[in-house]
């Protein structure tokens, strides 16, 4: 689904050594912005797939947020994700 996580920025930390040095972009927490994406609803078995393939947990760690669904209208509850 198409999403937007209030309180985070994207920022650009790097090339990577193994994607034909694209810049790599990570979330940080920022109280004035909001990051806009897709989220996927994965089975435990996936995620474990997922981690095991992108570095959990040496390369980011796993947090909790509230995200909007988009389209998002006003009053709409955030989801957990």
């Amino acid at each position: 689904m198409s999403c937007g996580l209030p309180g985070y920025g994207r920022v650009f930390t790097g090339n990577s050594n193994t994607w034909g040095n694209a810049s790599i972009a990570n979330i940080i927490t920022h109280a004035k912005s909001e990051v806009e994406g897709y989220a996927v609803m994965l089975t435990a078995d996936e995620v474990t797939i997922l981690d095991s393939k992108i570095g959990y947990p040496k390369m980011y760690d796993r947090v909790t947020v509230k995200l909007k669904k988009l389209p998002f209208n006003e009053g709409d509850p955030l989801i957990e994700g």
